[in-house]
């Protein structure tokens, strides 16, 4: 049976936008939380003429500390999903913190630049989609070109837009009932349309060992459960 997860203290003002632990987001982002940490907060390094030079935090962060632990909300945990999806395309940080500088100026939105439009990459930079003159464009937002490459991300296909922001995450993809919805469950991975917490349903399901007898508890289909165990599992091994 999985531990139950720590998670910083919630209030009311909080709803509808998520609340993680930095331990939380770095296992949902399927990252090591070390590397979260150096994004979120930035950090210090030594260069070759033992100078201590500073990184600075690749993005901005919704909330202060609560309770002395980092806390993070769904768009965070959006703008971490894809800088982790740029570094794993071998995008450099410099080039990620250029291109999130340009978005933020660009769209508005100085905290959350890559949650409120859809981003792409070719290995090289960053790229976004605008549509402009019933075309659809990739501005390389690093240079501020525009270019006519078409790349395929498929992060972008995993999550909602509601009025050009993120609003749901579905992890496994959209034919998975895996949701990660910050107007439920605090932003928890749930089970799409009932609810209930993946991590509940793996546990249960790993305790008794049997899938229909734990749906028929939670009244959900197996498949649910079967898809709650997929996810919880594959958590467990990243």
């Amino acid at each position: 049976m999985s531990a139950t997860r720590s998670r910083p203290t919630r209030t009311t003002e909080w709803l509808g936008k998520g609340i993680y632990t930095l331990a939380d987001a770095a296992r949902f982002a399927s990252m090591p939380a070390q590397s979260a940490r150096r994004w979120i907060l930035g950090y210090d390094f030594g260069s070759g003429d033992q100078t201590r030079r500073s990184s600075p935090p690749v993005f901005e962060r919704e909330l202060p500390d609560v309770d002395g632990e980092i806390a993070l909300t769904f768009l965070d945990l959006v703008e971490l999903l894809f800088v982790r999806r740029f570094r794993d395309r071998g995008v450099p940080l410099q080039t990620i913190r250029r291109a999130a500088a340009v978005a933020a100026e660009m769209f508005g939105e100085e905290k959350h630049p890559f949650a409120v439009r859809r981003f792409e990459t070719d290995g090289q930079t960053v790229l976004a989609r605008i549509e402009a003159e019933d075309r659809e464009h990739l501005l390389d937002l690093a240079r501020r070109q525009h270019v006519f490459r078409e790349v395929f991300d498929p992060l972008i296909h995993k999550l909602d837009y509601e009025l050009d922001r993120a609003a749901r995450w579905w992890p496994l993809g959209k034919e998975v009932p895996v949701v990660v919805d910050p107007n439920i469950a605090f932003g928890q991975p749930t089970i799409a349309g009932v609810g209930v917490p993946t991590d509940t349903l793996a546990a249960t399901a790993r305790a008794w060992g049997d899938i229909e007898r734990v749906a028929r508890w939670y009244d959900v289909d197996p498949e649910a459960v079967r898809a709650a165990l997929r996810y919880e599992d594959q958590q467990d091994a990243a």
